[in-house]
């Protein structure tokens, strides 16, 4: 069964019979959001004179639909600051166990054809390069999670699931991946040297040295380089 798709078109169904009930319009639609469907129809258009239209449709209907229904679902029920902290928490934890199961398929030796990990699931996160794509996007979020949290047991929760997620892209042997990695992690320390020159130091020696350690610990990251 489609569990998402069903749940998807379940929660969509409850947001137009809550506005319905609320007298309003079935669905609100952001400026956001009015220009990805302008995208679409785009997507839509072009299906024709594609090379390749079954691909095409495929592609709208296993991604670019789902995306969209996401798009209207968010737009309509995430409306206030902790709804949208409720929102990123939930998808920090996803990265998370999505990043145990692949460290657990690394640390067991389950590999595809070509000797690189299988990722979480059947789909977009089995493949390692995807997996390590949708990882760095998450991990900004967690960054941010962590900077805006002052209690020190919910930092050190998204301090880990940083970490987690880190040696997933590392597992993965994704030279995209690893490459995303140093790019945050310059982007941390630019950010960083604008408030404290020393801990900027400190963070770039800190960073160095784990990552000479992993290219020593694991020769198969060294040769992706």
């Amino acid at each position: 069964l489609p569990t998402g798709k069903i749940i998807a078109a379940l929660t969509l169904g409850t947001v137009i019979y809550r506005n319905l009930l609320m007298k309003q319009s079935w669905l609100v639609f952001p400026k956001e959001a009015m220009r990805f469907f302008v995208f679409v129809g785009i997507i839509v258009i072009g299906i024709p004179f594609s090379i390749w239209s079954g691909g095409s449709v495929e592609v709208l209907l296993q991604r670019v639909i789902p995306i969209t229904m996401f798009f209207v679902i968010i737009g309509n029920t995430v409306e206030t600051p902790k709804q949208v902290h409720i929102l990123a928490s939930l998808m920090v934890a996803c990265g998370v166990l999505i990043s145990l199961v692949a460290c657990y398929h690394y640390a067991i030796g389950e590999m595809d054809q070509f000797g690189r990990l299988i990722g979480y699931g059947s789909k977009e996160y089995e493949n390692p390069n995807d997996l390590a794509m949708g990882l760095l996007t998450l991990i900004p979020i967690s960054a941010a999670l962590f900077a805006g949290e002052h209690r020190a047991p919910r930092k050190w929760v998204f301090a880990l699931a940083i970490g987690v997620m880190c040696a997933a892209i590392l597992a993965s042997l994704s030279r995209t991946g690893m490459v995303g990695l140093a790019f945050l992690g310059s982007l941390m320390l630019v950010n960083l040297a604008r408030k404290n020159l020393l801990k900027t130091v400190l963070a770039a020696i800190l960073l160095s040295a784990m990552g000479l350690a992993v290219l020593a610990a694991s020769p198969t990251v060294a040769d992706r380089f």
